[in-house]
C-alpha cells in the first residue's frame, strides 16, 4: 500500500486535474485512473490522504507471490515488480488508493474531513467530477473512495491563502498516514507539499515533513535524500537558518548522512555508490584558510566512511561539484545544507525530482516542490514529481 500526503486539498485536486489532462469541463477521475495506469503502472488506483495524502492499499499476498514469480526474489522486496506484474496484465487489483481529505465524490479512495465538502469545492473549481464513495476507515478501502477524517471544515479556509486551520489539517493527515504505515495498513507514504507557514500558524513544532516523520517514527537517525536522474543528494542539515549550520556539522552527523545515502543507493541503483562529499566553505576551506569546518568535521567523517569501505571523495568545492562531468561520475552527493543541493537539483530537473526521508522504519517519499498557493484551484499544477515520488516509493519496497 502506498500513501500520498499533501497539505492543501485544492492542490491535490490541481494535481489530479493536470494528471488527467483535465483542461476541459466534464473530465472525471476515471480518466485520471487511466493516466496513472499509463504513467505509473499502478492500474490507475491511487489513495490520497487528505489535502494530498495518497495511500495505495495493496493486497500483499497476491502482489508478493506475483513479484516472486516474476523476479525470483523475496516477496517483501518485490512490491514494485508486483504492482507492474499484477496490474499491467489486467489481473485483479493489486493496489487500492484512498484519499484522506474533505469528502468529495471522486473515482478513488479519499480520506477526507468535512463530509467531502473541501474536495468537492476543489473539484468544482478545477472542473472535475465529484467523489462518489466515502468510507470511515481503511478496512473499507477496497475500491476508490474518500476516507472522511474530519480534519477541516469548508468554512475554515479560503483557497490559496495560509491559515492555522489548513496547517492543523495537514498535520492530521500526515499523522494518520504515518500511523497507517507503522501499523502495516499501508506499505509506504508519499507526501505532497505542505505549507510550513501554515504549520507554524497552527502551533505545530516542526519545520517540515522530514522532521515530523523522524519524530513520529522515533528514528534514531535520519536524513533527507533528493533523488533525480541528474542528481542524487543527501543533506546533513535541512530546515535551519544558515547561521546555525556550522554548529550542526559534526563528524557523526555527516557520517550518518553518508551511510544512509549509501544504503539507499544500493537499494535503488544497485552496486557500491560513488559518493562525493561537499565542503561547506569556498574552495572547500582551502586547508583552513576559509573556515575550519572541513578540518574539524567533514574530513574526519570522510576518513571514517572510507574505513567502512565506502567509495568517498571530498571535500569537493561546492561551486564545481555539479559540473556535467562530475555528475556523470557520481551516484550521490553529500551536502552540508539545504540550498547547497536543492539549487542545482531543481535547476536541472525540477519536475522529476523526488524527496525521501532515509533512516525511517517506514518508506516515505515526496514531491520536491511547495504548495504554490498562487495557482491553487486553477488546475495548473504539474504532477511530474508526484508520479516520480510514487514510483520511487514502490522501488523501495
Amino acid at each position: 500500500m502506498l500513501a500520498l500526503a499533501v497539505g492543501n486539498a485544492h492542490k491535490l485536486v490541481d494535481v489530479v486535474a493536470l494528471a488527467a489532462q483535465a483542461q476541459r469541463v466534464g473530465v472525471g477521475l476515471r480518466l485520471v485512473a487511466q493516466r496513472h495506469d499509463a504513467e505509473l503502472g499502478l492500474g490507475g488506483w491511487m489513495v490520497v490522504y487528505a489535502p494530498l495524502q495518497v495511500v495505495l492499499r495493496e493486497h500483499a499476498k497476491v502482489l508478493g507471490e506475483r513479484a516472486q514469480r516474476r523476479h525470483g526474489r523475496d516477496p517483501s522486496c518485490s512490491v514494485l515488480g508486483a504492482h507492474h506484474a499484477s496490474l499491467a496484465t489486467g489481473g485483479s487489483v493489486g493496489a487500492v488508493p484512498a484519499l484522506f481529505d474533505s469528502h468529495c465524490h471522486l473515482d478513488f479512495d479519499v480520506f477526507d474531513d468535512d463530509r467531502a465538502a473541501v474536495l468537492e469545492q476543489a473539484a468544482v473549481q478545477c472542473r472535475l467530477a465529484k467523489p462518489e464513495r466515502v468510507v470511515a476507515g481503511l478496512s473499507e478501502a477496497d475500491s476508490p473512495c474518500v476516507l472522511d477524517i474530519g480534519a477541516i471544515g469548508l468554512g475554515d479556509f479560503t483557497t490559496g491563502t495560509v491559515n492555522a486551520a489548513t496547517g492543523r489539517a495537514a498535520f492530521t493527515y500526515i499523522e494518520d498516514a504515518i500511523n497507517a504505515a507503522l501499523s502495516g495498513q499501508v506499505s509506504a507514504v508519499t507526501t505532497a507539499p505542505i505549507n510550513k507557514e501554515a504549520l507554524h500558524a497552527a502551533g505545530i513544532p516542526f519545520p517540515g515533513h522530514t522532521e515530523i516523520f523522524a519524530a513520529k517514527t522515533h528514528a534514531p537517525r535520519s536524513c533527507m535524500l533528493q533523488y533525480s536522474s541528474e542528481v542524487r543528494a543527501v543533506f546533513v542539515t535541512t530546515h535551519v537558518g544558515y547561521a546555525e549550520v556550522p554548529g550542526l556539522l559534526t563528524k557523526v552527523a555527516i557520517l550518518d548522512a553518508i551511510e544512509l545515502g549509501a544504503q539507499a543507493m544500493r537499494r535503488i541503483r544497485g552496486g557500491e555508490p560513488r559518493i562525493v562529499v561537499l565542503g561547506l566553505n569556498p574552495h572547500a576551506g582551502e586547508n583552513g584558510l576559509f573556515g575550519k569546518e572541513e578540518q574539524t568535521a567533514i574530513i574526519p567523517a570522510i576518513e571514517a566512511a572510507r574505513k567502512l569501505g565506502l567509495n568517498v571523495e571530498g571535500p569537493v568545492p561546492p561551486d564545481t561539484a555539479f559540473l556535467p562531468a562530475k555528475r556523470c561520475d557520481t551516484d550521490l552527493f553529500v551536502c552540508m545544507y539545504h540550498d547547497q543541493g536543492h539549487i542545482p537539483l531543481k535547476a536541472l530537473c525540477f519536475d522529476e525530482a523526488v524527496n525521501t526521508t532515509l533512516g525511517l522504519p517506514i518508506v516515505r517519499t515526496s514531491v520536491d516542490h511547495g504548495t504554490a498557493l498562487d495557482i491553487a484551484g486553477l488546475g495548473q499544477a504539474n504532477p511530474g514529481s508526484l508520479f516520480e515520488a510514487v514510483k520511487l516509493a514502490s522501488n523501495f519496497l
